[in-house]
């Protein structure tokens, strides 16, 4: 299964998926919330106040919330750095899924040898298709 059409349309909708959901969806998600953590660093949010005698309505809700809450600096930088940090490794992982993808299914440049040099006499392996063995039954032929 190794190489064949099925894993090839696998692996690209991996990737497709892997690019709409992480890398457009969640920069854009990840956006919005740097921009709500930023606004929320200066804004004071509002102190809900029950109605009395009405105990059905939201209890609990903000009940830590002051007129002196705000988002500390150190929070929102450390949210804000820690969701860069995410996106940075989910495009470094898309990059390496395309890497993995080309390597399995292009086919890699063949190399160019140079012509072997007539007036040397020795030869570099590159030059020569020849293993250990046969470089060595050579050596002794010529001696």
């Amino acid at each position: 299964m190794t190489g064949s059409k099925l894993q090839l349309y696998n692996g690209i909708a991996l990737i497709v998926t892997f690019f709409s959901c992480r890398l457009l969806y969640g920069t854009y998600q990840s956006t919005r919330v740097f921009a709500d953590v930023w606004a929320a660093m200066d804004t004071k949010p509002p102190v809900y106040v029950k109605p009395p005698g009405n105990d059905s309505l939201a209890p609990g809700t903000l009940a830590y919330v002051t007129e002196a809450s705000t988002v500390p600096f150190w929070l929102a930088t450390s949210y804000l750095i820690s969701n860069l940090t995410l996106n940075s490794l989910n495009t470094y992982w898309f990059m390496m899924m395309i890497k993995a993808i080309r390597k399995r299914f292009v086919a890699p440049a063949t190399e160019t040898t140079q012509p072997a040099n007539k007036d040397s006499s020795s030869t570099s392996r590159s030059q020569t298709a020849r293993s250990p063995v046969e470089e060595r039954k050579a050596e002794t032929k010529i001696d």
